[in-house]
């Protein structure tokens, strides 16, 4: 569709009998109207544009094995955790990791991309990347993360899996859950030193 047009008589209110019913109508009834004031990209954009959307499909179903859901993995992933989530309070720019001398190591900190890479923004100030995660990890455990919350919703779940004769699933889920339950302490301990290995 590079070219605008207006599309009537897709559907149809009354049917045969004159009572109210909306149907669709086949496309060879349809009235196409060719409206190019309405087109707001040229037609070289358009083509782009979809050729943009149709690259990012086709690596979005390779990363989830041809299902057309689930989140696929982000390509620059990052061993902190507000990297690709958190954004500067004052230009919105994502936060990046930067690494500086310390003593004899390296000390990891947030600071804003805009800022360090473009020199975009204003915004100079930076935080211990271990110091923001862990206030992030104790709020997410305090308000979000409650675990009779996540308990209650998790027995609810399996309960209507059961129902609709789920059960095997229901199984396969109480067995997972079991193993994330003796992963949790090893994987807290690993979100809680942020950088620290990298």
């Amino acid at each position: 569709m590079q070219n605008c047009e207006l599309v009537y008589a897709q559907t149809q209110k009354r049917n045969n009998w004159g009572q109210k019913r909306q149907s669709a109508r086949p496309k060879s009834d349809w009235i196409r109207q060719s409206a190019p004031d309405l087109q707001i990209v040229s037609d070289q954009e358009w083509a782009a544009a979809h050729t943009r959307i149709a690259a990012a499909r086709a690596v979005y179903m390779k990363a989830t094995q041809g299902q057309p859901f689930g989140r696929p993995k982000l390509g620059n992933p990052s061993k902190c955790l507000l990297t690709n989530l958190a954004n500067c309070s004052a230009c919105g720019a994502p936060f990046l990791v930067l690494s500086r001398k310390h003593g004899n190591g390296r000390k990891h900190v947030y600071g804003c991309s805009a800022y360090h890479e473009r020199g975009t923004c204003d915004s100079r100030r930076t935080v211990p990347t271990t110091d923001a995660d862990l206030v992030v990890i104790e709020a997410l455990l305090d308000d979000v993360l409650d675990e009779s919350i996540v308990r209650d919703s998790i027995d609810e779940a399996l309960t209507l899996l059961r129902a609709d004769d789920g059960s095997a699933e229901a199984d396969r889920l109480d067995t997972e859950i079991a193993a994330i339950d003796g992963e949790h302490p090893r994987l807290m301990a690993a979100v809680a030193s942020g950088c620290a290995a990298k």
